[in-house]
């Protein structure tokens, strides 16, 4: 829902606005649909925020965070040097990421902490001297 709601806002965004692409050089990599706002740093940022969430309660959550972040940081240096956006596309692509995923996991979180919640007391069952 958090990446799939992303990319919705991403699309309704472009046909509202229908912002043109760059024409500063020869892009490498040429696109044809309005550029604001980046729609590869909007789901990168919804799908690395979503993964980081999810993971903030486990092992796993350092390692989500920063392959998370970098992987968002290199997709959003790659759109704007591929000269197919500019550098506000890729930042209002991140902040409305931000926003819409962070709204979805504030609005189900009573739901995911209902699902986490057995999960956490087995773990802590098992982790318990018998």
């Amino acid at each position: 829902m958090a990446v799939g709601g992303a990319m919705g806002i991403n699309l309704l965004a472009k046909v509202l606005l229908g912002r043109a692409r760059p024409a500063l050089w020869v892009s490498l990599a040429p696109e044809s649909s309005s550029s604001f706002p980046s729609g590869h740093a909007m789901g990168t940022a919804a799908l690395a925020l979503t993964l980081g969430l999810l993971l903030a309660h486990s092992k796993w959550r350092w390692p989500a965070w920063v392959l998370g972040g970098l992987f968002v940081l290199g997709v959003g240096f790659s759109r704007v040097y591929l000269g197919v956006h500019y550098p506000s596309d890729v930042l209002s692509g991140w902040i409305a990421s931000l926003g819409w995923v962070t709204s979805v996991y504030v609005l189900f979180l009573p739901v995911l902490r209902s699902l986490w919640s057995p999960v956490r007391h087995r773990h802590q069952a098992h982790r318990q001297p018998s």
